[in-house]
């Protein structure tokens, strides 16, 4: 049906309104997913709800009711110049030194050091398995991520938030204080 489209889902998951990019593709921005990861999850999801009669739209609300409402936003700060390097790198030194207190107003209960192949949650530490990479990614009990990593072809430091609220409203709200926070932190 026209209602289910690849095309249809896919630009419905991609609307800022509906939210739906983040249960489509969650670790991307909703104004720039991978086209191809976008597509299957959306040709996934659109099967599993044909199969209960429902459309995307409402199949989204609903999980939204039943589990929590996401967003996710990509902050990017550029750092032009001879020492832009420099002071990306700076910038990731200080955050493994002093991680951030608290994500929207909740404390940091965890983060993991992707170079370091450590990790902590709740005051127990935990080695990471996966490939050494310069990304830091910080978890707060109410549920907000931030993850941090420079890009590897420009100067550019690039900030993932996400968060989880109990209406859509909440998790925009989480998110817009996280990027406040965020750009005082790198900006």
């Amino acid at each position: 049906s026209p209602a289910l489209s690849p095309q249809r889902c896919a630009r419905r998951a991609n609307n800022s309104e509906g939210g739906g990019a983040v249960w489509l593709c969650p670790l991307h921005e909703k104004r720039d997913p991978p086209r191809g990861s976008l597509l299957l999850y959306s040709a996934v999801f659109q099967t599993l709800v044909a199969l209960g009669g429902e459309l995307c739209a409402d199949a989204l609300e609903e999980l939204g009711r039943a589990y929590g409402y996401y967003e996710n936003r990509l902050l990017t700060f550029t750092f032009e110049g001879e020492d832009g390097m420099e002071k990306m790198s700076s910038l990731m030194d200080s955050l493994r030194r002093e991680h951030p207190q608290k994500l929207a107003g909740s404390p940091v209960t965890g983060w993991s050091d992707y170079m370091a192949s450590a990790g902590e949650e709740n005051g127990r530490a935990f080695p990471l398995s996966l490939p050494r990479s310069d990304v830091l990614e910080f978890r707060a009990a109410n549920g907000c991520k931030l993850i941090v990593r420079p890009s590897g072809t420009e100067p550019k430091l690039k900030a993932y938030l996400s968060s989880r609220g109990g209406t859509k409203e909440e998790a925009a709200a989480m998110v817009e204080s996280m990027a406040k926070e965020t750009e005082k932190w790198i900006g």
